[in-house]
């Protein structure tokens, strides 16, 4: 029993506006998913204060995370990369993403627990305070746990509260991969919305769109030695490169860096990784002189190229990309 569940009752209803919005086939993201956590200075700087109390500094071993606009943008291929080539490694606990900047709803429990056994008790805690407190805990772990010498991974393919990061992690840098969209909205089609109750090809285009806009804001205020942006279709043409940049930028002797990493295979391809139903799995796959994941032909109708250019178009066109 939790506590209190002796007088109340928690219930999770479902969102009938979702159901009948899909069921006519119009565009169901959230955009306040993409909204800034909108903190105040003095709350920003008392969470700076947590994390700097709250962090342990570790001299012979870092966390490197890698961010990507959205699902579908490269992550894992990075993710993948990286690990052929020391000192890079998996984190010890057995995750394979963590999108925890997104989670201030959630950690506020510990404030409505206190709250609920003596309310002036909770006034004491700031906006997520026991985020932060989390937060620095699973840092700690993840590097007490790791190899001295070592850099540790975590990917997130999702940039909700982004801007969270210099300040629930100040010590630790981020690579972050930016994609050209039409193949991120083409591929997130392709392995998530596949049923004829999935998302729609509009809705996906709009929640690109607002994460290209939100991370192109991100990527603007940091200082470069924070935070590293890489676009995905350089680092597929150019491994070892893009490696030899990364250990340049990190300030660390580059590990040994050989031929293996030109054969990496293929990992969760909306194209070359079909398992059982045609479902999109993430078992390793070789690739074939038929894998090509940045220039290969889009099976797009004309009205779905009017809508990807009406709502990525120009955001793609900012980053360097075509808008159709």
């Amino acid at each position: 029993m939790r506590l209190d569940d002796e007088r109340y009752h928690y219930a999770r209803l479902p969102r009938a506006d979702f159901f009948l919005r899909r069921a006519l086939r119009k565009p169901t993201i959230d955009s306040a998913l993409y909204a800034d956590a909108a903190l105040t200075q003095e709350q920003r700087l008392h969470l700076e204060a947590v994390a700097a109390s709250a962090q342990r500094r570790f001299e012979d071993r870092q966390l490197l995370f890698i961010y990507g606009v959205m699902p579908r943008s490269g992550t894992n291929f990075l993710y993948e990369l990286l690990l052929r080539v020391p000192p890079f490694a998996r984190s010890r606990i057995d995750f394979a993403e963590m999108p925890i900047l997104a989670g201030e709803d959630y950690f506020r429990g510990a404030t409505d627990l206190i709250g609920r056994v003596h309310p002036p008790s909770a006034e004491a805690f700031g906006r997520m305070e026991w985020m932060s407190y989390a937060v620095s805990g699973f840092r700690n772990r993840l590097l007490d746990l790791a190899e001295p010498g070592s850099v540790t991974l975590i990917k997130t393919p999702l940039v909700w509260n982004i801007e969270l990061f210099p300040t629930l992690f100040p010590q630790d840098r981020m690579i972050f991969i930016v994609r050209d969209a039409r193949y991120i909205v083409d591929s997130f089609m392709r392995t998530f919305a596949r049923t004829p109750m999935s998302r729609t090809f509009e809705d996906v285009c709009m929640e690109t769109r607002m994460a290209m806009d939100k991370s192109e804001a991100f990527l603007a205020q940091q200082p470069a030695d924070r935070v590293m942006p890489l676009r995905y279709e350089e680092v597929v043409r150019d491994k070892g490169g893009a490696l030899r940049n990364i250990f340049d930028w990190m300030g660390i002797e580059p590990g040994v860096i050989d031929s293996a990493i030109e054969h990496l295979p293929i990992y969760g391809s909306s194209t070359h990784s079909r398992g059982t139903g045609g479902a999109v799995d993430w078992k390793p796959v070789e690739a074939d002189g038929s894998f090509d994941p940045t220039s290969r032909p889009l099976d797009w109708t004309e009205a779905q190229k009017r809508v990807f250019a009406r709502t990525c178009g120009e955001a793609n066109r900012r980053q360097g990309y075509p808008d159709r």
